[in-house]
């Protein structure tokens, strides 16, 4: 008899466990969907029961696609998780961002899941509000005005290089992908900066082996946020990653830690400049920047600094070739400004060529080269105000950079690539269609205390080069990237396709 009442009662656990796993989750989902303080938000009201399908989208490198389609249907904001909304207005840009006195926090979530140093060291990416504050203004002496001008010539050396490595592939008469040239570059240029050692990507016409593993590593951290989300993320990460996964992270932290300890050794370079020049110049002090956050900051700024000025010159390079009106007078304005490429230079670039200017701003809102949000979480147990809505304590918030961009509430013909919305005719001549745009919805490099420091080098960069390159080069998309380069995943950035283009070098053998 005892024997039958334990199996009972057995019985009676199993189904109650059973049901359990049926009920909870079931109930969970109707609250979100119905009773949930974010209810009234409109989106897809399947979205609104689980995070499971954001972050399935997330993993697959649809999220992004799905959000512009998301604003497309139900407006300026959207709910597309039980506790997350998207943004896509101008004023939601300052409500969340913007103010230096803005009651919005970080997503811990997101931010706390991401450590860019072996140590722990804090980086400016996932720095409390205080850290932040010192370490920002110990870089920042790095991307000032006097630092840019005298970084000036190590960014004409690459750039000389850049354009040697183009004439051979033009003689060569092979299609070349321009995707590459652009983030060899780059990475060649802030690697020089950040560690004093450059990648030698455009040396060797190929990535090095640690920027092809982060490259790679970027696809992962969609996952990192969804185990993040529902686990003891640091700890489940050394128990299950699959060990290949957690050797190319250990290899990352090394190579760069390395790295910046050996340009650390070398201290203040008063003849050749770079950004521990000016980083150091605090070192030891009250309020300065320690040399393990040096490190950590290092390994983000190559990977910000890189990726940001590639992706947006890809896809300028991308649109300006499927638009060859607006290629031919970029052309023009371009060969006419200068009668020699060494007129080519920041000043020169930044003064009399409003039509690049125009260019850089359109591609880089139509095909922005962070697409995702950057989200923040409104203060617990309180509403605050964001774009006109009141908005619960504790909901993840953020602007969605390609829907913000691409709506036709921001801007007249969204989906096409008209760099003559940026002249002064449009934006001074109410007669112009596209006088009304918004064009503070266009922010890249974000805006506020945590904008983006490499704003000014990032431009730099872009000028120069696409000023030498068309200076130099008639281009020709390949007919395989006509209509199917956009076609690309996002992981925080893009996963770019090849961008494949046929060079004619107009200058001979200069």
């Amino acid at each position: 008899m005892l024997e039958g009442l334990v199996v009972g009662q057995l019985s009676l656990v199993v189904i109650l466990i059973f049901l359990g796993c049926i009920i909870y989750p079931s109930t969970t989902c109707i609250y979100n969907a119905f009773f949930h303080p974010l209810r009234r938000f409109p989106g897809p009201k399947l979205w609104s029961t689980t995070y499971l399908i954001r972050h399935i989208y997330a993993m697959r490198g649809e999220l992004d696609w799905k959000l512009q389609s998301f604003h497309s249907k139900y407006g300026p904001v959207v709910r597309f998780s039980p506790g997350e909304l998207s943004f896509t207005t101008e004023e939601a840009w300052r409500d969340i961002y913007g103010h230096k006195s803005s009651p919005l926090i970080k997503d811990p979530i997101v931010y706390n899941s991401v450590k860019m140093g072996a140590d722990g060291a804090t980086s400016i990416f996932n720095a409390d509000h205080d850290s932040h504050v010192r370490i920002r203004r110990q870089l920042g002496h790095a991307f000032s005005d006097k630092a840019l001008r005298e970084q000036e010539p190590r960014l004409k050396s690459y750039v000389d290089l850049l354009i040697l490595k183009l004439r051979g592939v033009a003689e060569s008469q092979q299609p070349t992908d321009m995707v590459r040239w652009y983030n060899y570059t780059t990475f060649d240029l802030i690697g020089d900066l950040a560690i004093g050692k450059s990648f030698n990507c455009l040396q060797d016409n190929d990535y090095h082996s640690w920027v092809s593993n982060l490259q790679q590593g970027i696809k992962i951290g969609p996952y990192i946020r969804t185990i993040a989300t529902y686990t003891d993320f640091n700890r489940l990460w050394r128990i299950l990653a699959p060990s290949a996964i957690q050797k190319a992270r250990l290899n990352h932290e090394i190579y760069v830690r390395q790295n910046a300890e050996a340009r650390l050794s070398k201290g203040i370079s008063e003849e050749r400049r770079d950004f521990m020049s000016y980083i150091l110049k605090n070192r030891g002090e009250e309020g300065g920047i320690t040399d393990k956050e040096v490190a950590a900051n290092c390994g983000f700024l190559i990977i910000a600094g890189s990726e940001a000025p590639a992706t947006a010159m890809s896809g300028i390079t991308y649109h300006l070739l499927r638009n060859r009106d607006a290629l031919q007078t970029l052309t023009r304005e371009i060969r006419d400004a200068f009668q020699s490429e060494e007129d080519i230079d920041l000043s020169s670039t930044s003064h009399r060529l409003p039509y690049l200017l125009a260019c850089i701003s359109e591609g880089m809102r139509i095909y922005p080269p962070t697409p995702h949000i950057p989200p923040r979480r409104t203060p617990p147990r309180t509403m605050t105000r964001i774009a006109g809505h009141q908005v619960p304590g504790w909901t993840s918030v953020g602007v969605h950079g390609l829907a913000t961009t691409t709506a036709e509430w921001n801007f007249h013909r969204p989906k096409e690539f008209i760099p003559e919305r940026w002249l002064p005719s449009a934006t001074q001549q109410a007669s112009s269609p596209f006088f009304s745009d918004h064009r503070d919805a266009v922010q890249p490099f974000s805006v506020g205390p945590r904008s983006c420091l490499g704003k000014p080098l990032a431009y730099n960069e872009m000028r120069v080069i696409l000023t030498r390159l068309l200076w130099n080069f008639d281009l020709e998309l390949c007919e395989e990237n006509e209509g199917s380069w956009l076609e690309q995943r996002t992981y925080t950035l893009w996963d770019k396709n090849p961008l494949m283009c046929r060079l004619r070098n107009i200058r001979g053998d200069l």
